[in-house]
């Protein structure tokens, strides 16, 4: 079937065209005034006969694509799956559409993800360096090209780039003294096989350093 346009809204909602776009793009502000009342109607027309805005359209006319992108290593743990989940979940409730790019610990993957997410048009992109700060050289060189960035973990050297820092090695000395503290006397820290990543060794340091203030021998697998 043929995509839902404009003019078939309008002709079931018995409106002009015009206020048709005004309610669904944002056009004629300040031109066109549409009640809230058939404005709340046009907007239920437009989802019940499956409308879908064309976004290249909205980039030629030079408006936003409300796309955003998202690149991780990889969606195999609990971690990664909280964090685009919770995500996802801002992310739709703003109105936002998301594009998820899985690298697999790759570098040169996050150039192809970019360069895709370019030719979507996306308006910003969220780099997950969870486990990715041996890329940082590459993934910068290729995130510069990207209209506004935020890393989560991980400092890029990027004008006017965003960036969460977590306290890692915090949280697992604080995590260490609360199990103390509960009276627990076994306490292990499980390493992984990316023991070389900022994030590992920084898990490291936070467990070794939390023994040591509690006079203990560091376990860890």
């Amino acid at each position: 079937p043929r995509p839902v346009r404009l003019s078939d809204i309008a002709k079931r909602a018995e409106c002009s065209v015009a206020a048709v776009s005004h309610v669904l793009t944002g056009s004629g502000t300040g031109r066109i005034r549409v009640s809230s009342h058939r404005a709340d109607e046009i907007k239920r027309l437009a989802q019940e006969m499956g409308y879908r805005p064309n976004l290249a359209a909205r980039q030629l006319a030079g408006k936003k694509s409300g796309i955003l992108g998202i690149i991780t290593d990889q969606l195999l743990t609990a971690t990664h799956s909280r964090m685009l989940a919770w995500l996802q979940h801002h992310a739709t409730a703003q109105g936002l559409h998301v594009l998820i790019a899985q690298t697999n610990n790759e570098g040169g993957r996050v150039r192809d993800s970019v360069n895709e997410f370019a030719s979507r048009g996306i308006d910003g992109l969220i780099y997950n360096a969870y486990l990715n700060d041996q890329h940082w050289p590459e993934a910068c060189a290729a995130l510069e090209s990207c209209p506004r960035v935020v890393s989560v973990f991980g400092r890029p050297s990027i004008k006017n780039a965003h960036f969460v820092d977590v306290d890692v090695a915090e949280g697992v000395r604080l995590a260490v003294h609360h199990l103390a503290e509960g009276g627990r006397s076994k306490i292990v820290l499980i390493r992984s096989s990316e023991d070389h990543t900022l994030w590992s060794k920084e898990r490291v340091r936070g467990f070794t350093k939390a023994n040591q203030e509690l006079g203990r021998e560091p376990e860890a697998f």
